[in-house]
Protein backbone atom coordinates (compact mmCIF):
# COMPACT_ATOMS: atom_id res chain seq x y z
CA UNK A 1 0.00 0.00 0.00
CA UNK A 2 1.45 3.41 -0.95
CA UNK A 3 2.06 6.21 1.54
CA UNK A 4 -0.76 8.70 1.78
CA UNK A 5 -0.36 12.43 2.29
CA UNK A 6 -3.18 14.51 3.68
CA UNK A 7 -4.10 17.80 5.25
CA UNK A 8 -7.04 19.09 7.26
CA UNK A 9 -8.39 22.62 7.61
CA UNK A 10 -10.90 23.26 10.37
CA UNK A 11 -13.23 26.26 10.59
CA UNK A 12 -15.10 27.40 13.69
CA UNK A 13 -18.13 28.16 11.53
CA UNK A 14 -19.40 27.35 8.08
CA UNK A 15 -17.26 29.25 5.55
CA UNK A 16 -18.41 30.11 2.07
CA UNK A 17 -14.96 29.16 0.71
CA UNK A 18 -12.49 26.36 1.41
CA UNK A 19 -9.03 27.92 1.51
CA UNK A 20 -5.45 26.73 1.88
CA UNK A 21 -1.98 28.02 1.25
CA UNK A 22 -0.34 26.62 -1.87
CA UNK A 23 3.29 26.97 -2.82
CA UNK A 24 3.76 27.64 -6.53
CA UNK A 25 7.14 26.97 -8.18
CA UNK A 26 8.34 27.93 -11.62
CA UNK A 27 9.05 24.82 -13.69
CA UNK A 28 11.90 26.66 -15.43
CA UNK A 29 13.58 27.82 -12.21
CA UNK A 30 12.34 26.27 -8.92
CA UNK A 31 14.06 29.06 -6.97
CA UNK A 32 11.27 31.31 -8.28
CA UNK A 33 8.56 30.31 -5.85
CA UNK A 34 5.97 31.80 -3.55
CA UNK A 35 3.18 30.84 -1.19
CA UNK A 36 -0.29 31.98 -2.19
CA UNK A 37 -3.88 31.73 -0.95
CA UNK A 38 -5.95 29.25 -2.95
CA UNK A 39 -9.64 28.44 -2.96
CA UNK A 40 -10.69 24.83 -3.63
CA UNK A 41 -13.33 25.05 -6.35
CA UNK A 42 -15.22 21.93 -7.49
CA UNK A 43 -16.87 24.08 -10.15
CA UNK A 44 -13.54 24.84 -11.83
CA UNK A 45 -12.34 22.31 -14.39
CA UNK A 46 -8.72 23.48 -14.25
CA UNK A 47 -6.47 25.19 -11.75
CA UNK A 48 -6.00 28.91 -12.30
CA UNK A 49 -3.49 31.48 -11.07
CA UNK A 50 -3.69 35.27 -11.09
CA UNK A 51 -1.55 37.58 -13.22
CA UNK A 52 0.14 38.55 -9.90
CA UNK A 53 1.65 35.03 -9.59
CA UNK A 54 2.47 34.96 -13.31
CA UNK A 55 4.43 38.22 -12.94
CA UNK A 56 6.06 37.57 -9.53
CA UNK A 57 7.42 34.17 -10.59
CA UNK A 58 8.38 35.40 -14.08
CA UNK A 59 6.47 32.52 -15.69
CA UNK A 60 6.44 31.91 -19.43
CA UNK A 61 3.25 31.11 -21.33
CA UNK A 62 3.36 27.83 -23.26
CA UNK A 63 -0.07 28.13 -24.84
CA UNK A 64 -3.39 29.96 -24.66
CA UNK A 65 -6.80 28.66 -23.63
CA UNK A 66 -10.36 29.90 -23.79
CA UNK A 67 -11.77 30.27 -20.28
CA UNK A 68 -15.53 30.20 -19.79
CA UNK A 69 -16.58 32.57 -17.02
CA UNK A 70 -20.07 33.10 -15.67
CA UNK A 71 -20.87 35.68 -18.36
CA UNK A 72 -17.77 35.71 -20.52
CA UNK A 73 -15.28 33.92 -22.76
CA UNK A 74 -11.62 34.97 -22.59
CA UNK A 75 -8.38 33.86 -24.20
CA UNK A 76 -5.77 33.55 -21.45
CA UNK A 77 -2.15 32.37 -21.13
CA UNK A 78 -1.40 28.81 -20.04
CA UNK A 79 1.73 27.99 -17.98
CA UNK A 80 3.26 24.92 -16.37
CA UNK A 81 4.05 25.05 -12.65
CA UNK A 82 4.79 22.75 -9.75
CA UNK A 83 2.47 22.97 -6.75
CA UNK A 84 3.09 22.07 -3.14
CA UNK A 85 -0.17 21.71 -1.26
CA UNK A 86 -0.39 21.77 2.54
CA UNK A 87 1.50 18.99 4.33
CA UNK A 88 4.02 18.75 1.49
CA UNK A 89 1.74 17.19 -1.11
CA UNK A 90 3.59 17.87 -4.37
CA UNK A 91 1.99 17.96 -7.81
CA UNK A 92 4.40 18.46 -10.70
CA UNK A 93 3.96 19.93 -14.15
CA UNK A 94 0.48 21.33 -13.60
CA UNK A 95 -1.02 23.11 -16.59
CA UNK A 96 -2.71 26.24 -15.20
CA UNK A 97 -4.45 29.17 -16.80
CA UNK A 98 -3.76 32.80 -15.89
CA UNK A 99 -6.76 34.98 -15.16
CA UNK A 100 -8.12 37.50 -12.68
CA UNK A 101 -9.69 35.93 -9.59
CA UNK A 102 -11.45 37.94 -6.91
CA UNK A 103 -10.21 37.65 -3.32
CA UNK A 104 -7.60 34.89 -3.72
CA UNK A 105 -4.44 34.21 -5.69
CA UNK A 106 -5.52 30.93 -7.26
CA UNK A 107 -8.31 28.42 -7.80
CA UNK A 108 -7.54 24.76 -7.17
CA UNK A 109 -9.72 23.00 -9.73
CA UNK A 110 -10.94 19.49 -10.40
CA UNK A 111 -7.69 18.63 -12.19
CA UNK A 112 -6.06 18.62 -8.71
CA UNK A 113 -9.07 17.57 -6.60
CA UNK A 114 -9.53 14.38 -8.65
CA UNK A 115 -5.99 13.24 -7.76
CA UNK A 116 -7.17 12.27 -4.28
CA UNK A 117 -9.99 12.07 -1.76
CA UNK A 118 -11.71 15.36 -0.95
CA UNK A 119 -14.08 15.64 1.99
CA UNK A 120 -16.17 18.31 3.70
CA UNK A 121 -17.98 17.76 6.99
CA UNK A 122 -20.23 20.31 8.72
CA UNK A 123 -21.13 18.70 12.06
CA UNK A 124 -22.39 21.20 14.65
CA UNK A 125 -21.92 24.04 12.13
CA UNK A 126 -18.13 23.60 12.21
CA UNK A 127 -16.58 22.77 8.86
CA UNK A 128 -13.71 20.33 8.45
CA UNK A 129 -12.15 20.07 5.00
CA UNK A 130 -9.66 17.28 4.23
CA UNK A 131 -7.73 16.18 1.18
CA UNK A 132 -5.56 13.07 0.78
CA UNK A 133 -3.48 11.64 -2.07
CA UNK A 134 -3.47 9.06 -3.45
CA UNK A 135 -7.15 8.10 -3.02
CA UNK A 136 -7.87 5.40 -0.46
CA UNK A 137 -9.17 1.97 -1.51
CA UNK A 138 -11.90 2.04 1.13
CA UNK A 139 -14.06 4.82 -0.24
CA UNK A 140 -16.04 7.20 1.92
CA UNK A 141 -19.65 6.46 1.04
CA UNK A 142 -22.11 8.71 2.84
CA UNK A 143 -25.07 6.99 1.21
CA UNK A 144 -24.16 3.62 2.72
CA UNK A 145 -23.37 5.27 6.07
CA UNK A 146 -26.81 6.95 6.14
CA UNK A 147 -28.59 3.67 5.36
CA UNK A 148 -26.67 1.85 8.11
CA UNK A 149 -27.49 4.54 10.71
CA UNK A 150 -31.17 4.60 9.69
CA UNK A 151 -31.44 0.80 9.98
CA UNK A 152 -29.98 0.88 13.51
CA UNK A 153 -32.63 3.41 14.58
CA UNK A 154 -35.54 1.16 13.50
Amino acid sequence: MPDHFAFRNEYQGMPNQLLSDVEVLSLEDPSRRGTYKGVWDTGATLTMITPKIFTELKLTAIDTATVHGVNSLMKVPVVLVNLILPNGIGVGGVRVTVSDIQGVDMLIGMDIILLGDFSISNFEKKTVFTFAVPPFQNRTDLYEKAIAVSKRKK
